[in-house]
């Protein structure tokens, strides 16, 4: 039986920020370090340029060549040229809502949790400092690191823009220098993950240059990106899913997987779009040019028919049973048999993109459609947090769908405890976050526990790799 597993809506999400790279941004005005918006200027963002690009403050960088120059493969098969990179639209719509000021309370309560996240934030960033510099990432709990990503510190290099964006200047611009001395010529294993490496060290970079204008950030980031360039030396430059290391420095010709996540090939027209705008160099966006057409030539031929926002929106969000009269969707998977689409209502910590996503595709695209359901998939995102005693979702959790998946419905008793009955290996337990963990380093840490008072609502959820359910 021909069984194809839809995962929410990568598809969307490559479509919107392909289409709203194309909309004129920050590359219409001049690049100082750095103008921030086109329309009315947001004071509080132009206080922290300043702060953060104070000249008294701001140390000269300058970038480390890596031992391989990527940019001198002679790629076998070499991607078209073309098209070259489109002129901006003559107009942007305004995408951030325009908040009105916050009265005393409501300021000052925000300002306490401001400062709450800044805390555990910075202590994050000294735990990773501590333990894993330069390093991909610190394991909590052991306070050991781990080189998952090539080894090319890549919890430092996503950090860059978060850590810019609080103002934490002095974090900020070490974590620069040390970036400006990775090797993107060496790797610590012999394959590099395409998807990966492109959301994190090349969308790290990118953000980070964008907010803060630094050259030896966009420097990194093209190494980055032409190294990203050869995946696409196949025979039908598609890119592959894994780079084989040694083989792509000669310019081989490489094989495309038999099947991959759409994510992976199609994320990288976002980072590859904006390279180009920023680097004046087609060559990226031609390359994803070619993956976005071979997409869209083959949405209507797939199981389910097209595979962009409408058809994500009749198929795969649901209305679940909650006892409160909310208006919210929860994202579900798609089970495509021969019978047809059958929606599997488990969702995840990670579709909680997906209301952002819609309501970026409402306002660029003038659709009020698209907006609402951003409102509501982000509303069922939040009830998920506060649905567990906690404050934390699970990774992975289980609910009823309404009858009528497009409308909501009455809370009914019955029909929970039945639904909860079909997985009584699950019922014991929630997930919540440890009070303390086993070194200073995890104290913040998120663990599973046994407890109770999870919403009535869920049949069951998964923290990590271990289950744990409502009773």
């Amino acid at each position: 039986m021909a069984r194809i597993r839809i995962r929410h809506v990568a598809f969307c999400a490559v479509l919107i920020v392909f289409l709203y790279h194309m909309l004129p941004g920050d590359d219409a005005l001049p690049h100082l370090p750095h103008t921030f918006s086109s329309g009315a200027p947001n004071v509080g963002t132009a206080q922290l340029a300043r702060y953060m690009n104070d000249p008294k403050h701001v140390p000269r960088i300058i970038a480390n060549r890596s031992s391989f120059a990527w940019n001198t493969v002679e790629l076998v098969k070499q991607p078209e040229l073309t098209p070259k990179l489109p002129s901006p639209f003559t107009k942007r719509p305004r995408i951030q809502h325009q908040f009105r000021p916050d009265s005393r309370r409501v300021a000052a309560e925000q300002e306490r949790r401001r400062q709450e996240v800044l805390r555990v934030t910075k202590k994050a960033w000294a735990g990773y400092k501590e333990y894993a510099w330069m390093k991909d990432a610190l394991k909590p709990i052991s306070g050991n690191y781990v080189d998952q990503f090539s080894g090319w510190a890549a919890t430092m290099v996503d950090s860059l823009d978060t850590l810019w964006i609080m103002g934490l200047r002095e974090e900020f611009y070490e974590a620069v220098e040390a970036t400006a001395t990775i090797d993107f010529g060496k790797s610590t294993s012999y394959t590099v993950n395409t998807f990966e490496t492109n959301i994190r060290y090349l969308g790290g970079l990118l953000a980070a240059y964008d907010l803060s204008g630094h050259d030896v950030l966009k420097t990194k980031a093209i190494e980055v990106g032409d190294l990203l360039y050869a995946a696409f030396n196949t025979d039908n430059n598609m890119p592959v899913d894994m780079i084989n290391f040694a083989r792509a420095k000669e310019g081989t010709v490489l094989a495309v997987e038999a099947g991959v996540v759409s994510a992976s090939p199609g994320t990288i027209t976002l980072e590859f779009t904006r390279l180009s705008q920023i680097t004046g160099d087609s060559k990226y966006y031609a390359a994803v040019s070619h993956v976005m057409d071979v997409f869209a030539s083959q949405q209507n031929s797939t199981k389910l028919p097209g595979i962009f926002l409408d058809t994500a929106l009749q198929n795969l969000f649901f209305h679940p049973m909650i006892p409160e009269p909310l208006d919210i969707l929860i994202a579900g998977n798609l089970d495509v048999l021969s019978t047809g689409p059958s929606l599997d209502p488990e969702s995840e910590h990670l579709s909680c993109f997906i209301g952002g996503l819609y309501a970026l595709a409402g306002r660029a695209l003038g659709n009020s459609t698209y907006l609402t359901a951003g409102a509501q998939l982000a509303r069922g995102c939040a009830y998920a947090y506060h649905a567990f005693p906690s404050g934390v979702m699970p990774e992975r959790y289980n609910m009823i769908k309404c009858p009528n998946p497009h409308a909501p419905c009455p809370w009914s008793d019955e029909v929970w405890r039945t639904e909860r009955e079909k997985r009584p290996h699950h019922r014991i337990g929630v997930c919540a976050v440890a009070p303390h963990g086993r070194r200073r380093v995890a104290r913040d840490g998120v663990a599973h526990v046994r407890g109770r008072g999870a919403r009535h609502g869920y049949r069951d959820c998964e923290c990590g790799r271990r289950r744990c359910g409502q009773g």
